[in-house]
């Protein structure tokens, strides 16, 4: 049997909408702690955050040093999608909850009453010092998904929530226009925000596998550097700069002019 395909941010927001509408009302119940296994887990509308599997990994047995001790974590944020209880801040936690074998402990929680839309702001928005900070691909992505969905959100609320500019919001209102009179059918959230500009720069899904290749390389040596340095490359980062100036003399320089066409092109969105 094949492994079950994950739903697409749009399906699984959908979805969702329709559950919250015909389902049950929020319980007026509302303890300290719950069971983790009546918290449901819906990640591809409330987890923004996707680090490098190395990168949430050490963050979630970093995280699971308290639990290990018999602490407790922030409370987790939990929002009624019309059926249960579901995690719209606090999944690395759970996992490491998991990871300490407390996943049948109750953990401490905080309730957060609103609707999709402002639990998905919410979930956007975090404020516990126990999350990761989000990198700027996913400040980028969660601007692009919260610019898709069927929201009322402004150009100035989704800059705030996803930490992106106004101006580039803007311009991935313009995509979504253009994608959408191109194929009013396309799932856009199957598209990264990189792909959707390309696609709508007139370029075919075949010229953008580049892009994807480069990807999965940086990917890979992300792992190996992370294998090989663990902490050190974070607590080093002047000797670790040396060692790449070293390694390849000409590196500094291609990243400057790399890291400056980037800003260029943020910029003019």
């Amino acid at each position: 049997m094949s492994k079950k395909q994950t739903p697409s941010f749009l399906m699984a927001y959908k979805d969702l909408a329709e559950q919250v509408e015909q389902g049950k009302p929020e319980p007026k119940e509302r303890p300290q702690y719950l069971s983790l296994r009546r918290i449901r887990l819906c990640q591809p509308v409330f987890q923004h955050r996707h680090p490098e599997q190395h990168t949430s990994e050490a963050h979630i047995k970093e995280l699971a040093k308290a639990p290990l001790h018999g602490k407790d974590l922030d409370p987790i944020t939990v929002w009624w999608d019309g059926k249960s209880w579901v995690c719209i801040d606090g999944h690395h936690r759970i996992a490491a909850y998991q990871f300490a074998q407390k996943g049948h402990h109750d953990v401490p929680v905080e309730f957060f009453s609103g609707t999709l839309e402002q639990a998905v702001a919410k979930a956007a928005e975090g404020n516990t010092h126990d999350k990761l900070p989000m990198s700027a691909r996913e400040k980028t992505e969660t601007a692009w998904r919260l610019t898709i969905a069927d929201t009322t959100f402004s150009k100035a609320k989704v800059a705030e929530l996803s930490a992106a500019s106004e101006r580039s919001v803007a311009t991935m209102r313009e995509i979504k226009a253009k994608l959408l009179q191109q194929d009013p059918e396309r799932d856009l959230s199957e598209l990264s925000w990189a792909k959707a500009r390309m696609l709508a720069a007139g370029q075919s899904d075949e010229e953008i596998d580049w892009e994807e290749r480069v990807e999965k390389e940086a990917q890979q040596f992300a792992k190996i550097l992370a294998k090989h340095l663990g902490k050190r490359g974070h607590q080093r980062r002047e000797a670790f700069a040396r060692a790449l100036e070293i390694y390849d003399g000409a590196l500094p320089g291609f990243l400057q002019e790399h890291w400056a066409l980037e800003s260029e092109e943020d910029e003019e969105e």
